[in-house]
């Protein structure tokens, strides 16, 4: 754990640290130093191929005994102005291999291009469509429920809520009257009678 702390510190700060500041400054420089360009230049080149590969194959060549450690002096090799590794990898092989291939990178890296942006032309209409599907079908029940409760709302206030509003209506009560009096309302059977219970329909059974 000791060993693999100290070859990312190192790694950090030979291979990515004083690189980018040595890069700044070439940049800086007015006019720029074009040797120090060149040299760079082909530093991170080396650098992001070197990336690339570690990103793709790391998972398969990490378990490897010393794996950290090798990787650091590898890092070391490629930075390290005594050393001078970047510019002798970029001569003897990158550089070799893109001017031999350069025609098929360059109509590999068109076709990734194209079939990229077609691909996700094709895959957003694809999910756009699902998502106004999905919308659509969704969307009726709450729609109709609102509409309904709005309808239902208005129904209500022309009903009761207008009349009861109106500068013409009166703030008094109404007064129902009963047009028969409350004794009148009970009637009661004379004297020596017995009142009859009214009748029913006998059940019939089937």
């Amino acid at each position: 754990m000791f060993m693999y702390i100290v070859s990312r510190l190192l790694t950090v700060w030979f291979a990515f640290l004083l690189p980018a500041y040595a890069t700044v400054k070439a940049l800086s420089s007015s006019p720029p130093v074009d040797s120090e360009l060149r040299k760079w230049s082909m530093y991170w080149s080396v650098l992001a191929v070197v990336l690339a590969f570690e990103y793709v194959a790391e998972w398969l060549i990490s378990w490897f005994p010393f794996y950290w450690e090798l990787k650091m002096l590898f890092y070391l090799f490629l930075s390290l102005p005594q050393t001078d590794g970047s510019t002798y990898v970029y001569l003897n092989y990158l550089q070799p291999f893109c001017v031999k291939h350069r025609e098929k990178l360059d109509a590999s890296i068109l076709a990734m291009r194209t079939n990229a942006g077609q691909f996700l032309k094709v895959n957003i209409l694809k999910l756009r469509d699902i998502a106004m599907r999905t919308l659509n079908t969704s969307q009726p029940s709450g729609l109709v429920a609102t509409i309904a409760d709005g309808e239902m709302t208005k129904n209500i206030w022309t009903a009761y809520g207008s009349s009861r509003n109106t500068p013409n209506s009166t703030s008094a009560p109404r007064q129902f009257v009963n047009s028969e009096s409350p004794s009148s309302s009970l009637r009661s059977t004379p004297a020596g009678t017995e009142s009859t219970p009214p009748s029913f329909p006998v059940p019939q059974h089937f």
